[in-house]
């Protein structure tokens, strides 16, 4: 693992070789590089050369001077290139779709992506999620976010990750995370990525990410979509052998 880098405005952390295949991770809301670190040593033994970063304003990091979508485009677009394999989670799906749509990238891989089934949907999603995540009580841990299961199985989660995700919402920009969450409806319609897409989903999770992850498969041709048996909406730390094989398909 590389120490921990400084790319304008982004911080990021290297796993496996410098030479191999790149993979870029975005993170999930609330969740940092370190979240994804175990994962990201599976896809490294691979050969994969993996980056995990921690956006603005997510634990402690400073805020981009202009909060929304369009400056976070701007600051994760340079990190990628025609030889990535873009991987984004959550709140990181979008903001990978975001990202291969301005800057074309060798593939796209989402785990679960908040893209909600089109404007009207993210608007009431945004709304929800505001109310239920966003502006809700930030010291300690809930599984049911109020639209789907972080883990499948709390009782066998790795306790670290929880304390990270714990510090990671105490040290949260909120307006950050407000913002990004007020603007999703103003993403719409999506534009096209002209990559292949590959939707990865828990079945642990609930509907939502279901109907999201076929929503996408109908919408784009070409994008597939995988169900995974043991994890939820983060699946991250829960099956890591399963989900960096999801990554790696071709």
């Amino acid at each position: 693992m590389s120490p921990v880098n400084r790319i304008p405005d982004v911080q990021s952390v290297t796993h496996g070789p410098a030479t191999g295949p790149r993979v870029v991770l975005l993170p999930g809301n609330d969740l940092g590089a370190e979240f994804y670190a175990p994962l990201a040593e599976v896809i490294a033994r691979a050969g994969a050369s993996v980056t995990c970063l921690t956006l603005p304003g997510a634990l402690g990091e400073a805020p981009l001077p202009a909060l929304g979508w369009a400056a976070l485009v701007d600051a994760v677009a340079p990190l990628v290139d025609g030889d990535t394999t873009l991987v984004g989670h959550s709140l990181g799906g979008m903001l990978a779709w975001q990202v291969a749509a301005r800057r074309r990238v060798r593939r796209l891989v989402l785990l679960e992506p908040a893209i909600p089934p089109g404007r009207r949907a993210a608007a009431i999603a945004a709304r929800r999620y505001s109310a239920d995540v966003v502006n809700a009580e930030r010291n300690s841990f809930v599984n049911w976010s109020g639209t789907f299961w972080r883990v499948a199985d709390f009782n066998r989660f790795p306790t670290w990750a929880i304390e990270h995700y714990e510090r990671a919402r105490r040290e949260r920009d909120v307006d950050t995370a407000a913002t990004l969450v007020r603007e999703l409806p103003e993403l719409y319609p999506l534009p096209e990525v002209g990559v292949p897409v590959h939707v990865v989903r828990g079945k642990k999770s609930g509907w939502v990410a279901r109907v999201n992850a076929t929503y996408l498969a109908l919408k784009f041709p070409g994008v597939r979509h995988t169900a995974l048996s043991n994890v939820a909406h983060w699946m991250a730390n829960e099956d890591d052998e399963a989900v960096a094989a999801a990554i790696l398909a071709e």
